[in-house]
């Protein structure tokens, strides 16, 4: 699945972008557990600031002129083929960022975990061990 850094921290002005990022991320979240039962994985690749063309000249300036870089766009190619090809990377969100910020290009973000000791803890635990519901009769 493809969502963005917004999904992780809002950005001012763009609730529209924002939001459907958090959605892609509430997917994930809700899939995560279901879908290793059907042998599939469920990974975000949330990149940051990556230049493409689609970019204009005027956000390439904002950008730079803040301080931040741009992302190689071929370390995004090497995540989708790290995670993609390491099948014990499941349930995980994976950013894109420069190369001072993480040697290969991209991390992970360690973001959606539910900590032991967060109030959380007991739902995940009734939901995480209830019958898996598939639609077959």
């Amino acid at each position: 699945m493809t969502a963005s850094i917004p999904g992780y921290q809002e950005q001012p002005h763009s609730p529209e972008y924002d939001s459907s990022k958090w959605g892609v991320r509430g997917l994930m979240r809700c899939l995560r557990r279901t879908m290793p039962g059907m042998c599939m994985r469920v990974i975000i690749l949330a990149p940051r600031y990556i230049w493409t063309r689609i970019m204009t000249k005027e956000f390439q300036e904002m950008v730079a002129g803040r301080g931040l870089r741009f992302a190689e766009t071929a370390d995004a190619g090497a995540a989708v083929l790290h995670l993609a090809s390491d099948e014990s990377i499941n349930r995980r969100a994976c950013t894109i960022v420069t190369r001072n910020t993480a040697p290969q290009g991209f991390t992970d973000l360690l973001q959606d975990d539910i900590a032991e000791d967060d109030s959380l803890e007991l739902w995940r635990d009734m939901v995480t061990h209830a019958p898996l519901k598939t639609g077959k009769q």
